[in-house]
């Protein structure tokens, strides 16, 4: 069996040095380097299946020297572990976000090191791409780089490959021929909708491969006028969204909207009929027979009308897909009592005009509170763990079924 290799980037060697001969006693292959630009290197020529950098390692920190490792198709696959002597939960919420597989603190524990270092390169096996084979690309994140600066790339070095776009449940493709798209494709979409609905996601990532793509193009427009198209395509989509709640705020039709028979248009008619107060702006865009945009414009006008509301925010949470057992809706619930509780002390008695006049005015401010006050709870509830906390966990859930 082949020997599995770390490379071990830290400023001082000498630090882990004790810790560098007990790996190779264990059996491990082991590189040292003592600043990000050699590490970056040695990660290319060594072929580690598992770094150990240090947060603050010389001329490329640990963080970019993750986000080089995880851009490269070749060195994607290897495993990161970051050490650091600072103790922040932001810091290590952070590096976990950033794809770090484990976060170590700094002093350490050295056995403990090597069991959590023997269950992760258990689980990876052998991440060695086979010689001659590696793939070859680049890989990265919308919001910093969308889907129409990544055509600009692709059209201007010429490249040919297959650029795939994910954004949520979604999993789009567009094909490349030496700079020029051939082919789009997302779901029943046709290829020029497909592509535009890829231009407007500003959040999900990326993954473009490197191949020959030999095929008959879907598009008679070059890539640079596409581009063209897309941008105003984009702009227009911005312009309409500003009008509207976020996208994954819920509609329901207004209890005062009684249209009169000819006052709305068919196809208005039809986005409103898909409105049953459960549905996400952006689920009714995806989900109607119309062009993104012309929804979304529609939406926005039945929005402004009066004939479409936003639902509370309590029921935002406890709508479709709240949680696998209710426990997060319920929650949601009672502290958006408590809040309101807190805002109308004298709830229980009957208000005043003057009083509901000043509700009225500050509705708007009152929700965004909430949301803000949402995202936080969120944000405090969430549990950050590392790969190999993760694959513990899941052998204890293994063992516990087995022996049910």
């Amino acid at each position: 069996m082949e020997r599995k290799r770390i490379l071990l980037a830290v400023n001082n060697i000498t630090e882990i040095e004790k810790l560098r001969k007990i790996l190779i006693s264990s059996g491990y292959e082991v590189q040292c380097a003592s600043d990000g630009i050699s590490a970056l290197q040695s990660s290319r020529e060594f072929r580690p299946h598992l770094i150990l950098a240090e947060l603050d390692l010389a001329k490329i920190d640990a963080h970019h020297f993750l986000q080089e490792i995880k851009s490269r198709a070749a060195t994607r696959a290897i495993r990161f572990v970051i050490m650091s002597k600072h103790r922040s939960v932001s810091e290590r919420v952070h590096s976990i976000k950033l794809g770090v597989d484990e976060y170590l603190t700094v002093p350490f524990d050295i056995r403990e090191v090597l069991v959590r270092f023997e269950i992760i390169l258990n689980e990876v096996g052998n991440v060695e791409p086979a010689a001659g084979k590696q793939a070859k690309g680049f890989s990265g994140k919308l919001i910093d780089m969308n889907a129409v600066e990544l055509l600009q790339t692709l059209d201007i070095s010429k490249k040919s490959g297959s650029l795939r776009l994910f954004h949520g449940e979604e999993e789009g493709l567009i094909l490349m021929q030496r700079g020029e798209i051939v082919e789009a494709s997302l779901g029943d979409l046709s290829a020029r909708e497909a592509l535009l609905r890829m231009i407007t996601w500003e959040d999900g990532t990326f993954e473009f491969d490197i191949h020959e793509i030999n095929r008959p193009s879907k598009f008679k427009d070059s890539t640079s006028n596409i581009i063209k198209m897309g941008l105003l395509y984009r702009d227009r989509w911005d312009r309409v969204r500003s009008s509207l709640p976020p996208l994954q705020t819920r509609f329901e039709r207004s209890e005062e909207d009684k249209p009169a028979p000819d006052s709305l248009s068919a196809e208005e008619t039809q986005v409103l009929s898909s409105i049953n107060g459960n549905s996400r702006i952006g689920n009714i865009v995806r989900e109607s027979n119309l062009d993104d945009l012309k929804t979304l414009a529609i939406l926005s006008r039945l929005f402004h009308q009066g004939r479409l509301k936003e639902l509370p925010l309590e029921q935002q949470d406890s709508s479709g897909n709240g949680g696998a057992n209710g426990h997060s809706a319920v929650r949601s619930i009672e502290i958006a009592d408590l809040i309101q509780k807190f805002l109308h002390p004298d709830n229980g008695t009957p208000a005043k005009p003057s009083r509901l006049k000043l509700d009225r005015r500050n509705k708007k401010e009152r929700r965004n509170q909430l949301r803000r006050s949402s995202d936080h709870r969120q944000e405090e509830n969430q549990v950050f763990l590392g790969r190999s906390e993760l694959l513990i966990i899941r052998q204890k859930l293994a063992t516990w079924t087995s022996d049910a």
